[in-house]
């Protein structure tokens, strides 16, 4: 039996919150792969649109709050969020099935946690292009 999309992001929360930040990069990139490999049996991203930029944020996240300080988790932040805030943008406003609030304050938290990244890589000229970037 193979582990869902949702199992593997929530064990991803868990290991966040316990501060395994290794073990939870490992489980949203796999709960990415069951995403991208279709072989989700229940059909997540299609229940839930939202589902995979919420694992890019955190993701994310996770590469900000690990703590090495180094270039290549700020890169994992800054292409993870990057990654978030593309779906996003691909999801219709006018979606029934997406609150245009949930998908707003999503979009504002990938973009904050970018700027984040940026700025932990050193490229703060960057970063203030998401602060004019938050309103849709």
């Amino acid at each position: 039996m193979t582990t869902s999309a949702d199992e593997l992001k929530a064990e991803g929360n868990a290991h966040f919150q316990g501060g395994r930040f290794d073990e939870a990069i490992a489980s949203y990139r796999s709960a990415l792969d069951a995403l991208n490999s279709g072989d989700d049996s229940s059909t997540a991203a299609a229940d839930d649109p939202l589902l995979r930029p919420t694992i890019l944020a955190n993701l994310g996240l996770v590469h900000l709050k690990r703590g090495r300080g180094d270039a290549a988790d700020a890169a994992g932040c800054i292409a993870a969020c990057d990654e978030a805030v593309e779906c996003l943008d691909s999801i219709s406003s006018s979606s029934k099935v997406v609150s245009s609030e949930k998908r707003a304050q999503l979009r504002c938290k990938a973009l904050y946690r970018r700027a984040r990244g940026r700025v932990a890589a050193s490229t703060t000229n960057n970063s203030t292009e998401d602060e004019g970037s938050t309103t849709s």
